[in-house]
């Protein structure tokens, strides 16, 4: 073999030598904390036999260990993404309380403390998210009295520095217009459940005319006027003669809406806020045979959730709860 043969040989020999030394210097961490699980597991074994049995692992080790596996599961798609999240701990915590006083305090039942749970740890999270993709736009979100606090105790005892404004707006238990734009309505209105609640209409206001286009091509409307015709106004042309806006359009499409019920006792008044509404959904605990029982608990049944579609000319009914019941 040649000296140039013989140094590059050794070369590639001491860069192994160093990918090697580099591999095992990195992994060595895990390989020792794997080792150091493996002897506490036999450790265990030895002094109590029964420790390894599956009986134990399965409703033992690995049932005690759920919790923490889905908060670490959840925390690991933050950390791939490049962010860091401290405050899971913090959420858990505020979330399980809210799932006690929901269901001692109030006196509803376990499924309905747990949908409260996950609603309002879903928004500790959607908050969080939106901070860590660096949301700069503001947000603002409408809800019932209270929730601002748990927000704000969410928020400080995190240490969160949120990079956007947060306004939350309470809002009282009464009719209301809580967001209105050039095309959407959104309204607010009571119902009647043990806990103030309230139900939502988004209504499609201000609907624009189609343009007949054929007609606005034969009497030369410029493309610029489209938006004010559109709008209802009529044409005034180079000569200054007015157009009828009824000549250029056609009648828009009856305006879209939407009614969305939250739990509530039926009452006959809500059908004012359902009235000809495209879509409702409204929910509904108990079957008719249930009827006592809805009415105690200030629930719906089906087919009182039918009912006010039907008295209300509804397109459709959406009707659903949370039960273990059905």
């Amino acid at each position: 073999m040649s000296k140039g043969n013989a140094a590059n040989a050794t070369d590639n020999e001491l860069e192994g030598g160093s990918w090697i030394s580099s591999f095992v210097k990195r992994e060595i961490g895990r390989v020792l904390a794997l080792g150091s699980l493996v002897v506490i597991f036999i450790f265990f074994t030895i002094m109590r036999p029964v420790f390894a049995s599956w009986q134990n692992v399965s409703g033992g080790i690995l049932m005690s260990t759920t919790v923490i596996g889905l908060l670490a599961i959840g925390t690991t798609f933050v950390i791939i993404t490049g962010g860091i999240d401290l405050s899971i701990g913090t959420a858990t915590a505020l979330v399980a309380i809210i799932v006690g006083k929901t269901v001692q305090g109030l006196g509803l039942n376990v499924w309905a403390g747990i949908l409260v749970g996950l609603i309002v740890g879903g928004l500790f999270g959607m908050i969080n998210t939106m901070n860590l993709f660096s949301r700069k736009k503001k947000l603002t979100i409408y809800t019932i009295k209270g929730l601002n606090r748990l927000i704000q105790a969410h928020l400080e005892t995190s240490d969160v520095q949120l990079r956007f404004q947060l306004e939350i707006v309470e809002l009282e238990h009464a009719e209301q217009i809580i967001y209105q734009e050039e095309h959407l309505l959104v309204t607010a209105f009571p119902v009647k459940h043990r806990i103030p609640c309230l139900a939502y209409k988004f209504e499609e206001i201000n609907v624009e005319r189609k343009l007949n286009i054929e007609k606005c091509s034969e009497l030369e409307v410029p493309y610029e006027a489209f938006n004010d015709i559109k709008k209802g106004k009529n044409y005034i042309n180079a000569v200054g003669k007015s157009i009828d806006n009824k000549l250029l359009t056609f009648d828009p499409a009856p305006p879209h809406s939407y009614v969305h019920i939250t739990d509530t006792l039926y009452f006959k008044e809500i059908e004012k806020y359902t009235g000809n509404a495209d879509l409702i959904y409204h929910e509904a605990t108990f079957l008719a045979n249930l009827e006592g029982r809805a009415t105690e608990t200030f629930h719906s049944t089906a087919k009182q959730a039918a009912q006010v579609a039907s008295h209300s000319n509804v397109g459709k009914l959406i009707i659903g709860h949370f039960s273990s019941r059905y």
